[in-house]
């Protein structure tokens, strides 16, 4: 079943546009470092669930609703609004888990991905935990960057500055800090340099 949703996602996002392309690079590189941070820390291969869920945990993105995405740019907080947050993890998690269904995917393993997903902003166990560390991570690597270049513009610079250290300080697992913390050093130096 990945197999299935990794094209899935990839026939969502691939050549719609820049942004979308990005995504899509996020996406794999959370897949790739959901592997590497559950060998680090465990020594052991994440579930087919996890993996799903790491590569669907933003598909949201693909079925973008411009108005809210206007909604969260105008208000007080910015990418952290908290009903934007709920948005977009309950959002990802039904598109992802209806894709599931459609393609008879065991019903608990189903109900599993749509946790992970649904929770993959906050954590609260090791496997979402595992997932939004991952996601940080991929972050970095991929999309702060275009926060720095483009999202200071649509939004502010302090709102961007919020939601890069608010992706930094989110991070559970020590394993995870260490790396993450050059790309995270080298967001912060690009704002500031920026400005």
């Amino acid at each position: 079943m990945k197999n299935k949703v990794k094209r899935f996602v990839i026939e969502n996002l691939q050549g719609k546009g820049d942004v979308e392309d990005m995504v899509l690079k996020h996406l794999l590189d959370t897949e790739k470092y959901v592997i590497v941070l559950y060998d680090k820390i465990i020594g052991k291969v994440p579930s087919e669930e996890l993996l799903i869920a790491s590569l669907g945990h933003d598909i949201e993105r693909a079925f973008r609703e411009v108005n809210v995405y206007e909604k969260m740019y105008n208000s007080a907080n910015g990418f952290l609004d908290e009903n934007f947050l709920k948005y977009h993890q309950e959002k990802s998690a039904e598109i992802l888990s209806g894709f599931l269904k459609k393609n008879n995917y065991p019903p608990i393993k189903t109900e599993n991905v749509y946790k992970l997903v649904r929770n993959h902003e906050t954590g609260g166990d090791f496997d979402t935990d595992i997932l939004k560390d991952a996601d940080s991570i991929s972050f970095f690597i991929n999309n702060a960057n275009h926060f720095i270049k483009v999202k200071t513009v649509e939004s502010s610079e302090e709102k961007v500055k919020e939601k890069l250290k608010w992706m930094f300080e989110r991070i559970t697992f020590k394993e995870s800090i260490e790396i993450a913390v050059p790309y995270y050093i080298k967001a912060m130096n690009d704002l500031e340099n920026s400005i």
